[in-house]
């Protein structure tokens, strides 16, 4: 009997929840445009010191943005109008700026109390004392003041501060009647305060501690030099002069503007800074003619445009105790860079074998031991970037690339060794489908003591010994489809290259890792915890996006962002055991009462490979319906299934894909795979596979389908539409139409040719135009646009410096001479992408108004008739 009451009681349940849903659905309503100012962005996300307490931005359109700080657990919550600069004081109290207010917060009290006129402001590291700068640019004043309202400490017409790396000590720059000074301020049980420096020569610059903060530095502008002083507790300090020496180079000066950066070694024996050329004077012939050669090492416009490359700052040292001074970069090496430890640097000329056609040059680099000035040449012809080359942190090894290969260099014996050749896996991205030099997956750092460096392939994380003979994989992301990577911690194990000093990442594999990871076929991602025993361990894992991974600084608690398409980002707060994070802030909540879209993940077949892409339905679907679709193109978008972007109407380039699914549109964004040679076929067969693909599935109406492309996008968005008939309409945005003029033209952002673009990068020709001419013929779509029957809207910045709005106007002219219909927007003074408002908005209208005309029969736009 007890059986026969389960069926019905199921039923009714299943009816219930029917009739809730249905409820629920009659709750909702459509999208409009005046709805849009609802939707905010989450911003500035940042946790305190035990992750108790969280702190975030909700920016909106009208710009009326709100800062909010909320508890992890109950329902304390405090937002700040414009509120800005905001910072913990570990776990007792919050501060931000209200325009010149600022706010103090008391985190266990919920009290506040304000300070105005304040500019700027810091904690210091014990969180004792607050500091304030407060009035006008060099003559401001600087106060101090205890938090527990015991006092304030004070100093007038101060220029310039810095704190120390700890925030327990700062440097002051200020002026006290017609002396200069420099203040050094403890911020310790009570506050100190100490003259370093005092001058009438001028005023201090480039305040600069150590990383441990004994020691400082700062440089001073007089009437007849620039120069640097030095301090390490032991008055009185020391000061660099240029003039009378006769290792000084002649006619130049010390960098001491304040851009031009201070680094002080590790064991404060060296000083590191720029000297700078004499302003080059310019050439009177220049104003009569120009002069191009063709075996000029960089072409004319980029030389004019930022200068040569010899002439720029030169990076050089001081040792305070013994008064040497040496040049490292000149003219021959203009380029190099401080490594770990300071006792070493690397040289190179990034011109050296210009004229070259690649987008970096190879360059010879150079090792030079800071303390006997010797040179030795460690390898030729490199290719890649800074983070290719790095120095292990005991200063014992250099790796680099070569050869689609991780190399070590052993300093002390001088030997080379090819690490990864015997892995059994590549460690460089041997899929990308461009014709160039494969990028290798990356080096994050070294182990501890110099033990081993670590390498990562498509998927996981490799320790290699320093002469390749053990290698380990540390992780199991090749069985499982995940790619892992390394999530910095702390400074130690981030890559940092500011142009003196160059390190990178340091791990200790013993305190374990936390991971990035990422499932391309599945779209999950997430963090993982790795320790040397258990190995890794899911933190945080869904069908989501994950990023934006905060660690407290006491280590026992992460915080994180989470978005998808249907859900808007939410703030979450976890610790280091795997559960279920706690939600701190769930962003647009009043989405709920909106009808939404959903995206899913789809696959399709090109020439026998599985291609991937992104299908988003319309908000409110209702199965048995054909709805009309517009097809978005680029190159690879399923990465963007779990973004969440917000309705709006002022976008960069038109288009939004909630407000398209809000229209009733499905949306596809096909992934394309390219064959080199053959752009414009590549995503022709790719789009039309997917689009057959979804049309397979009965919900799109393929007569009512709309091709849509910006930059590149746009690019093939012309190529595609005078190859096939198979889309209602099309809108193209700034894109390349003709391959020739494209091939020998300069590029107005980077005033260099485009030469790399067309053969290496996205264009993908593979060779030159005078090897193989057909090819660039066949892929300039204006060549064919007497094939395009497919209703065009084109538009473009006037001042596209990306892609010259000539490309558009060339396709406009050649459909003009063929008497075939066009429409081209051209935005008076906008770039690639548009910045003005109004521009943004009447673009989105307009576009809305074309796929409304040709995909739902919707009234023609007015705009659309020729004049």
């Amino acid at each position: 009997m007890y059986s026969n009451i389960k069926r019905p009681l199921r039923l009714l349940l299943c009816l219930m929840a029917l009739v809730s849903a249905e409820a629920n659905s009659q709750n909702k309503k459509m999208l409009t445009e005046k709805d849009f100012a609802l939707w905010s962005t989450l911003a500035s996300p940042a946790i305190s010191q035990n992750g108790n307490w969280a702190s975030y931005h909700l920016q909106y359109e009208s710009g009326k943005d709100t800062l909010f700080l909320k508890a992890k657990k109950g329902k304390r919550a405090y937002s700040f109008a414009a509120g800005r600069n905001e910072s913990f004081n570990n776990e007792k109290g919050f501060a931000c700026l209200k325009n010149d207010t600022l706010v103090l917060h008391n985190l266990k009290l919920g009290n506040e109390r304000i300070a105005t006129d304040v500019s700027e402001y810091a904690f210091s590291g014990n969180g004792k004392y607050v500091a304030m700068l407060k009035g006008n640019e060099g003559n401001a004043v600087l106060e101090i003041a205890d938090m527990q309202g015991k006092g304030t400490h004070t100093l007038s017409n101060v220029s310039s501060w810095q704190a120390s790396a700890d925030s327990n000590a700062l440097l002051c720059s200020l002026k006290d009647g017609d002396q200069f000074k420099v203040m050094l301020i403890g911020l310790g049980n009570s506050i100190t305060e100490k003259i370093i420096a005092a001058s009438p020569d001028g005023l201090f610059t480039n305040l600069t501690f150590s990383k441990d903060a004994k020691a400082i530095s700062f440089s001073q502008q007089t009437t007849t030099e620039n120069r640097l002083w030095f301090y390490d507790g032991t008055m009185p300090p020391k000061v660099f002069s240029p003039s009378g020496r006769g290792d000084f180079p002649k006619d130049l000066s010390i960098a001491a503007q304040v851009y031009d950066r201070l680094y002080i070694s590790d064991d404060h024996s060296k000083v590191f800074f720029y000297i700078t050329e004499p302003r080059k004077q310019a050439d009177p012939q220049d104003a009569i003619v120009e002069i191009w050669n063709t075996a000029d090492r960089r072409i004319y416009p980029k030389v004019k445009r930022f200068g040569d490359g010899t002439l720029g700052n030169k990076l050089a040292f001081w040792q305070p105790q013994s008064g040497r001074f040496v040049q490292l970069t000149d003219k021959k090496f203009p380029n190099g860079s401080v490594l770990p430890g300071q006792h070493y640097a690397v040289l190179y000329d990034r011109f050296r074998y210009e004229p070259q056609f690649e987008a970096f040059g190879p360059r010879d680099l150079w090792l030079v031991d800071l303390e006997t000035g010797s040179k030795k040449l460690v390898a030729e012809k490199l290719g890649g970037g800074n983070r290719e080359i790095l120095l292990s942190p005991s200063v014992k090894y250099i790796t680099y690339v070569k050869d689609c290969n991780w190399w070590v260099y052993d300093i002390a014996i001088g030997t080379h060794v090819n690490i990864t050749k015997d892995l059994g896996v590549p460690v460089c991205d041997t899929e990308n489908d461009q014709p160039d030099k494969p990028g290798l997956y990356g080096n994050p750092g070294w182990t501890e003591n110099d033990k081993s460096v670590l390498v990562y392939d498509k998927f996981d994380i490799w320790e290699i010994s320093p002469d390749g003979k053990i290698s380990r994989r540390l992780t199991h992301g090749r069985e499982k489809g995940i790619r892992f990577r390394i999530e910095p911690l702390t400074e130690t194990q981030k890559f940092n290259t500011d142009g003196i000093d160059n390190s990178n990442g340091s791990f200790n594999l013993a305190k374990g890792l936390v991971l990035q990871a990422h499932n391309h076929d599945t779209s999950y991602n997430g963090y993982f915890r790795w320790e040397e025993k258990a190995g890794e361990k899911p933190l945080v894992w869904e069908h989501s996006r994950i990023d934006n991974f905060m660690p407290s600084a006491s280590g026992n608690t992460f915080a994180y962002v989470s978005q998808r398409f249907d859900s808007a980002p939410k703030l979450a707060v976890n610790n280091y055991e795997g559960q279920k994070g706690t939600t701190v802030v769930q962003s647009n909540p009043q989405q709920k009462g909106y009808y939404w879209g959903t995206a899913r993940q789809i696959s399709y077949d090109v020439h026998g490979k599985k291609v991937s892409g992104v299908l988003f339905y319309p908000s409110g679907y209702k199965p048995g319906i054909k709805y009309p679709m517009v097809v978005h193109i680029y190159q690879q978008q399923l990465r963007y299934i779990h973004d969440y972007e917000n309705p709006s109407m002022y976008i960069r380039d038109g288009f939004n894909v909630t407000n398209l699914v809000n229209e009733g549109y499905f949306v596809l964004y096909p992934d394309i795979v390219y064959e080199t040679g053959k752009t414009g076929q590549s995503a022709t067969d790719c789009v039309l596979a997917a689009v057959d693909e979804v049309i397979s599935q009965g919900a799109v109406d393929p007569k009512k389908v709309a091709l849509q492309g910006h930059s590149f996008g746009g690019y093939e968005t012309y190529c595609i539409l005078t190859h096939t008939n198979r889309f209602a309409c099309g809108v193209a945005g700034s894109g390349w139409t003709d391959l020739l003029s494209l091939y020998l033209s300069v590029s107005k952002n980077y005033q260099d040719t485009e030469y790399f673009r067309m053969e290496h990068d996205q264009i993908r020709m593979g060779k030159t135009l005078f090897e193989d001419p057909a090819r660039y013929l066949e892929n300039s779509p204006v060549l064919d646009a007497d094939k395009l029957e497919t209703p065009l809207l084109s538009w473009t910045g006037e001042k596209d410096g990306q892609i010259s709005a000539l490309q558009s106007i060339e396709f406009h002219l050649a459909l003009r001479r063929l008497q075939k219909p066009n429409t081209l927007l051209v935005y008076p003074g906008q770039d690639h992408s548009l910045e003005l408002k109004e521009s943004q908005h009447d673009l989105s209208k307009k576009m809305l108004e074309w796929f409304g005309y040709y995909l739902k029969g919707e009234k023609k736009p007015e705009w659309t008739t020729a004049k």
